[in-house]
């Protein structure tokens, strides 16, 4: 699933969306469902947890209508680091007592405390 991933290249995106996976899991995936033929997303889902578990990658799975057919796409995104969640966080605490933070100014002091 990872290698179809990484192969895939921008045109073949719709959006953050992967081409249909239902289309391309035996081909172009090398994955047979070894469950029910109406469970694959379930299969799918299991696989994604891992590789979200184990990759840069935050994906999920995207319904997807396929004329009368119900299909699956799986959303892309990369996770956030430890510094961009940190700043995040920074800014919701100031943000609570009614200030702003600027983003750059919140990165300039982890660099000063990290030094």
């Amino acid at each position: 699933m990872l290698e179809w991933i990484e192969w895939l290249r921008e045109k073949d995106y719709l959006g953050k969306l992967t081409p249909i996976v239902e289309d391309n899991l035996e081909k172009k995936i090398g994955i047979k469902c070894p469950w029910d033929k109406g469970n694959p997303p379930a299969y799918l889902n299991e696989l994604l947890n891992e590789l979200n578990e184990r990759t840069p990658y935050d994906c999920s799975l995207q319904p997807w209508k396929d004329y009368s057919e119900s299909k699956t796409r799986i959303r892309i995104n990369r996770k956030k680091s430890d510094e961009a969640i940190l700043v995040q966080q920074i800014q919701l605490l100031a943000l609570k007592q009614g200030k702003t933070v600027p983003t750059e100014r919140i990165q300039e002091w982890i660099s000063r405390l990290l030094e």
